[in-house]
């Protein structure tokens, strides 16, 4: 890039920014950046917080450093709409750092400019180190190990945000960024491209070093090209290195606050998240390959700790495109090194790579990476002396020594007493842990007994070590005792030794003995527990979330503050763990349900004969989603063990969209938005068979003649669904549609003979559920739609149902209205007996009816790979959360369930037992003629709901609100629920 250039941008992103509150009076070119025209702009007038620096980009259709590789633009959009969502993610702070994204002012997409936050006075990691972290010249400087704990701080508070970012990502509420990303794909090849690629090019340049591994790395390339076909990708930086990180030019230290802005968004593509964490690792190596900076590996330390816990695969992951990173850019990187060291660096990215490919974990162990593959990378962020016991009571222990000189006699045989006590009770949980999880019984029992082991594990430690130091020192004070004893003795005697042997040598081996016990036993019980590194970090979480009961969490807290270690919640600091409890709450359910759908015993005395069917209604969002999975995964484990799958699994997606455009011939050459979401299911799931049904299906379930529906049209099911839901209010067509939705899934589970429907509403999707019913009149019903069990039984023969013309017309002028209550009756009571013959009774269940949303939400994070890629928004298929299809500009606009759905999200955040509560305290009321219905009797139901009618209530309603009945065709008889009737009439 030349000055001239340079010069003639600034002066046209000057003229550019004349007419914005950003306009400048100056722009300073800075350096470090590569694909864009990046300036110091200082503002002519302060902005209203003060601003007067601000940071100025501009995008070309080239790399400004080398014009003649072109990249489209579309990078700095991708930018730009990442630094807006970014403004969500709260800063990360980390002992003395705080590290966010800076702040998005202003674009153009015209111009490609674009305006953001300014650090001032900043270096990126890289210069910074290189100023700051080089070995000193002069011996008397100061000691480089002094800056090891500001290091591991700063290279922590980098893993965490990252850590936090990928989480942040992953989220249901960002699938409109993963959208975005998706179209940075250039970005995605260009990166696979100078790396990949460029891997196996780096060859021709080190034949004598790189010829042997070709093959291997053809091989690579091939390979994480393939990877990035997965539909599960996610959203990464995609190019975090040392360069993108800034921090102001000041020396470290200890209790400020340094700010660290991310920089460079560009390069924001969907992608492995280990790519992110290998860049940076190779950066941060190259300090010390080539600069001998030994803050470098502390750094790296650091990071890994505080992006946390990771498995095998990703650890392997992230070396390959670290040591792949060394090969490529480290054998580019212009005036670092000299020759001999390039080639030492090319050397050791290639037994990065060789040894990540062929996943060598005990060569990594004993190399610079070791804490890529440490027991657990969590367990290092957490300051617990595993060699010392509890650092609590020990500490106390050995700092009272003093004290503990009374320590003897019975008082130490007590203590020894309570120490074996508290070993052997430490045994017994372990044992009955493993075996619990090794007959994998994911149950509330299990993590009991886990809780109390690691409850057994600290007093057991603690016991140890408070033995042992009461043992040391009550010897010493012993042998003391005895010495000047024994010299007392010798004086009278005239020098004959009378007890001093006896005495004094029975007591030194009997403390000895004891002294040597308890050290062994300490010794044995902390190399036991270090072998448990997830109790470790359940004891330090125990301590710093302050015990479970009162008081600010002593020594944890203390840490916390200072910033040793971070307060997570508990799934980021035991996902396994809290993925099991989400599926164990599943389970359990679906259990409860093999019992009531038990198939049949055999007629000559065998086992019983026949499979469990289930339909499972799929509405692509993330209780369905997460319900799919935890079921094909029950399957799987079911079959893995030599078992028959436990049911059989039949998912239907109700297509709820507009039904103009389900008759619009080009629509139907097309795939709908739900049948291609579909298919991304049917991709991760080929066990189950997929069904896309449209709304209007439900229709052939209804009692049409109870609608309000024009009497003299003929209307095929399309268009009478188009009528029905042609309400004024977004609150009528929001209920109309959930009612439909529900009747055509239970069509459908009759439709395929299934024994059950399930549903995946949460306890948060219940309890909005029951507040949004009862406000719309349907208190009466609520057992019927919360609770589980039996359905109603079908529509068919309720009375003479409309029925269709050969070119699939319905005639509502012609259809009989006559029919009595006496026939419907009848008729009610054929239903229920050919139901119970045909066995078709439908039973209606929620597994996930103990499991909170934001557990769900929580849980598609962290299956492997994530659900995030499968859960599907309202704008994707068309439709937004009123229904609608608009905007919502005033609470008017919204539907009674959106604001449950709002009230319960904030309830949820903090008050998770009052959401569970309105859930449960619901189950406990009983079926408005449950008893009628058991029994096959008579009894009205509502012609759109199915649910029984509250006659009484329903007049009651009527006659205070002035509405007069007979809303359906005149004459028919027929009447609507109380809540029904205000829906269908708007």
């Amino acid at each position: 890039m030349t000055d001239p250039q340079m010069v003639k941008q600034s002066e046209e992103v000057l003229r550019e920014l004349s007419s914005t509150e950003y306009a400048c009076s100056s722009l300073t070119p800075l350096s470090g950046g590569l694909a864009n025209f990046t300036f110091k702009g200082t503002l002519s007038k302060p902005l209203p917080d003060g601003t007067k620096e601000v940071a100025v980009k501009h995008g070309e259709g080239y790399i400004a450093a080398m014009p003649d590789f072109q990249i489209p633009t579309t990078r700095c959009q991708a930018e730009v709409e990442c630094l807006k969502a970014l403004a969500g993610l709260p800063p990360t702070a980390v002992g003395a750092f705080v590290v966010q994204a800076p702040k998005h002012h202003y674009f153009n997409p015209e111009t490609n400019t674009q305006v953001q936050e300014f650090l001032s006075d900043a270096l990126s990691l890289k210069h910074y180190a290189l100023k700051h972290f080089s070995p000193p010249q002069d011996p008397s400087s100061q000691d480089p190990s002094s800056r090891k704990p500001l290091c591991l701080d700063l290279g922590r508070s980098l893993g965490v945000w990252l850590r936090d970012f990928h989480a942040w990502a992953s989220r249901p509420e960002q699938s409109g960024l993963r959208e975005e990303m998706k179209s940075n794909g250039p970005m995605q090849k260009i990166g696979h491209m100078v790396n990949y690629a460029g891997l196996v090019d780096t060859v021709a340049n080190f034949p004598s070093i790189l010829a042997d591994a070709k093959e291997t790395f053809e091989k690579i390339k091939e390979a994480t090209a393939e990877e990035l076909r997965n539909p599960d990708l996610q959203v990464i930086h995609g190019d975090f290195w040392t360069g993108n990180a800034l921090l102001p030019d000041w020396p470290l230290e200890e209790g400020g606050k340094t700010p660290v802005f991310i920089v460079d968004w560009e390069m924001c593509h969907l992608g492995p998240r280990p790519l992110d964490l290998g860049q940076m690792i190779a950066e941060l190596y190259e300090l010390s390959l080539f600069k001998d900076i030994d803050e470098g590996k502390w750094l790296i330390e650091g990071f890994v700790a505080g992006y946390g816990y990771v498995d095998d695969d990703f650890s392997f992951r992230t070396a390959l495109h670290a040591g792949t990173h060394l090969v490529t850019w480290g054998s580019r990187a212009p005036g670092w090194g000299s020759e001999p060291q390039v080639q030492q660096v090319v050397g050791a990215g290639k037994d990065i790579i060789l040894r990540a490919w062929n996943k060598d974990r005990a060569w990594f162990e004993a190399g610079d990476l070791a804490c890529l593959f440490s027991k657990s990378q969590l367990a290092a962020a957490i300051p617990l002396p595993k060699g010392g016991g509890n650092f609590a009571l020990a500490g106390l222990a050995l700092g009272l020594q003093q004290d503990l000189i009374v320590l003897s006699g019975i008082p130490l045989l007590l203590l020894l007493f309570a120490d074996v006590i508290a070993n052997l009770t430490q045994v017994y949980f372990s044992v009955m842990t493993t075996t619990s999880r090794n007959n994998n019984n994911n149950n509330n029992n299990n993590n009991k007994r886990r809780e109390r082991h690691a409850q057994a594990a600290l007093w057991a430690r603690s016991l140890d070590w408070a033995a042992a130091a009461g043992a040391a020192t009550s010897f010493a004070a012993y042998q003391s005792i005895v010495a000047a004893a024994s010299r007392l003795i010798r004086t009278v005697a005239g020098g004959v030794p009378l007890l001093t042997v006896g005495l004094g040598t029975t007591a030194s081996n009997l403390f000895a003995a004891v002294v040597a016990m308890t050290l062994l036993g300490a010794l044995i019980n902390t190399v036991l527990t270090a072998m448990d590194t997830g109790f470790d970090a359940y004891l330090a979480a125990k301590r710093m979330d302050g015990g479970g009961g009162g008081g600010d969490g002593g020594m944890g807290q203390e840490l916390l503050e200072r910033g040793v270690f971070q307060k997570r919640a508990a799934y980021e600091r035991f996902p396994d763990c809290f993925a099991k409890f989400i599926a164990t709450k599943c389970i359990k359910q679906i259990s409860l349900l093999g019992r009531e759908t038990r198939p049949a015993p055999s007629t000559t005395g065998g086992p019983p004969t026949g499979t469990r069917n289930y339909l499972l209604g799929l509405s692509l969002g993330v209780s369905s989603t997460v319900l799919l999975h935890l079921l094909h995964e029950n399957i799987e484990f079911q079959l893995a063990k030599g078992r028959n799958a436990p049911f059989e699994l039949t998912v239907v997606h109700i297509d709820t969209s507009s039904p103009e455009k389900q008759t619009q011939p080009s629509q139907q050459q097309q795939p709908s938005p739900a049948e291609t979401a579909l298919d991304r299911y049917r991709a991760r799931y080929p066990r189950f068979t997929f069904h896309c049904v449209p709304l209007s299906s439900a229709l052939t379930n209804l009692d049409l003649t109870s609608l309000p529906l024009p009497a003299t049209t003929t209307q095929t099911h399309t268009q009478t669904l188009q009528t029905l839901l042609n309400t004024p209010t977004a609150a009528s067509r929001t209920d109309i549609l959930r009612l439909l939705t529900r009747q055509a899934l239970l069509a459908q589970a009759r439709t395929h003979q299934c024994q059950a429907l399930l549903l995946g509403h949460s306890t948060t999707a219940l309890a909005e559920l029951t507040l949004a019913e009862t406000a719309k009149g349907r208190g009466f019903a609520l057992p019927w739609l919360i609770n589980d069990g039996p359905a109603p039984s079908s529509f068919s023969s309720l009375l003479s149902l409309p029925t269709n013309d050969e070119n699939g017309m319905v005639d509502l002028a012609t259809t009989t209205t006559t029919t009595t209550t006496t026939t419907t009756t009848k008729n009610r009571e054929k239903d229920k007996k050919k139901e119970k013959e045909e066995g078709t009774v439908v039973i209606i269940y929620h597994p996930l009816r103990d499991a909170l949303r934001k557990e769900l939400v929580t849980y598609t994070a962290l299956v492997e790979p994530p659900l995030t890629g499968l859960v599907v928004t309202n704008t994707e298929l068309g439709r937004d959360g009123n229904g609608n299809g608009g905007p919502v500009v005033s609470h008017k606009d919204l539907s009674m369930e959106e604001v449950m759905t709002r009230f319960f999200g904030e309830v949820e955040a903090s008050y998770s037992s009052v959401v569970a509560n309105v859930a449960r305290t619901t189950g406990k009321l009983v079926r408005f003629g449950g008893e009628k219905e058991k029994e096959g009797g008579g009894g009205e139901r509502c012609g759109l709901c199915g649910m029984p009618l509250d006659e009484a209530g329903d007049e009651r309603w009527r006659g205070e609100l002035g509405i007069q009945e007979g809303r359906g065709v005149a004459g028919s008889g027929r009447r609507l629920c109380y809540g029904c009737e205000r829906s269908t009439g708007g």
